[in-house]
């Protein structure tokens, strides 16, 4: 039986947007790409006119935290494009401060994925009624989501990336995809949203000041995540999965404890060292690392996701990054640098078998579609 849900996300009881019923009639895409659907970088079609094909992807991002989010997030752009439908960029939760519209802290807008912001969406389209939605089982996670007719139904338990692309490709105006099936579901890895994604100007400020204040232009750094004491149960399940899937073995156990004597031996030299980190660990921890001479963000005057994107991008910057191989901030920044041709100094195993998304599923053994260039 049909499900009628009016486009409204919740968190608990508050309320994020409302999009008005209002009638609307599909029409054909005006811009298609050619099957198979795993190009490489070279042959990837500029984006359309955002309006072009009224054909549309929602994605509810509100699972787990920011990088989690971020992650979704990434894997929706992938499916636009696959599905020639433009993204409505979505909001981001965090419990302290609610909703954030995307656009506030990333640019997105210079790929080849057609992008809209949700008020630009809003403004064009009023009050439209969008009948025969196309849904991914979001309704587990964005149950405030009406006013959408879902005439059909994809589950996300395809292991086969280019099956499931083209599951969600039909004539459907509007798909909507839920945040926790879309962090987990296999798709093609091109075109990757990472080699697109920037960080807005006054954040790229606040990051550049603290580059030239507090460190120097060559530094490494290091992200420290204490997974709420529970990283060495962690760590030894990915190495587990690790070994299963025959990739470069890491010292997993290691990026948990992140001694010094660990992080020095990917960076030898005089420089600075900055370390992110989650706020977990015992303070002994930080005054030991503080005695080592590293270098930590004072952010109690930053808003808290303000404080981990400046966090998050003076990782990115670094000469040297050293991470936590099961953090998906750890592996967002990764993505970040390998698409700027930077390695990752203990985790580039990960990224030679999944060149884009981060954090796979491995005990799903999902086999990764990548171009062949």
């Amino acid at each position: 039986m049909r499900k009628a849900l009016v486009l409204v996300l919740l968190f608990g009881s508050i309320p994020l947007f409302c999009l008005v019923r209002t009638l609307f009639t599909a029409a054909s895409p005006t811009h298609t790409h050619t099957l198979p659907l795993t190009p490489t970088t070279s042959n990837l079609s500029a984006p359309p006119n955002v309006w072009g094909s009224n054909r549309f992807l929602m994605v509810c991002v509100a699972y787990g935290r920011h990088n989690n989010q971020l992650i979704a997030l990434a894997k929706a752009y992938s499916i636009a494009y696959h599905t020639n439908r433009t993204l409505i960029l979505p909001m981001f939760f965090q419990k302290r401060t609610g909703f954030n519209a995307v656009e506030s802290f990333y640019d997105v807008f210079d790929g080849p994925v057609a992008v809209v912001t949700l008020a630009a969406f809003m403004a064009h389209y009023g009050t439209r009624e969008w009948k025969d939605s196309l849904c991914v089982d979001y309704d587990r996670q964005c149950k405030g989501l009406q006013y959408v007719t879902c005439g059909g139904h994809v589950h996300t338990h395809v292991r086969d990336a280019n099956v499931f692309a083209r599951s969600l490709a039909g004539p459907q105006p509007m798909l909507v995809m839920g945040g926790q099936n879309t962090f987990l579901a296999n798709v093609p890895h091109w075109p990757c949203m990472y080699h697109h994604l920037k960080l807005k100007p006054t954040l790229q400020h606040n990051v550049t000041q603290f580059i030239h204040t507090r460190l120097q232009p060559r530094y490494a750094a290091v992200h420290l995540r204490f997974f709420e004491n529970k990283c060495e149960l962690l760590a030894a399940r990915q190495a587990k999965a690790l070994q299963s899937h025959e990739m470069r073995s890491m010292d997993v156990r290691q990026m948990c404890a992140m001694q010094p004597q660990y992080f020095r031996q990917f960076w030898n030299t005089s420089g600075h060292y900055f370390v992110a980190h989650d706020h977990q660990s015992p303070k002994s921890r930080y005054n030991l690392l503080a005695a080592d001479g590293v270098i930590f963000l004072r952010s109690d005057a930053i808003p808290d996701l303000h404080a981990l994107l400046i966090e998050f991008w003076l990782c990115v910057d670094a000469e040297v990054f050293v991470g936590n191989s099961f953090s998906t901030m750890s592996l967002n920044i990764c993505a970040v640098r390998r698409a700027r041709g930077k390695p990752c100094a203990n985790m580039d195993p990960i990224f030679d078998k999944y060149p884009c998304f981060p954090h796979p599923d491995l005990g799903r053994h999902y086999a990764p579609e990548i171009p062949s260039n």
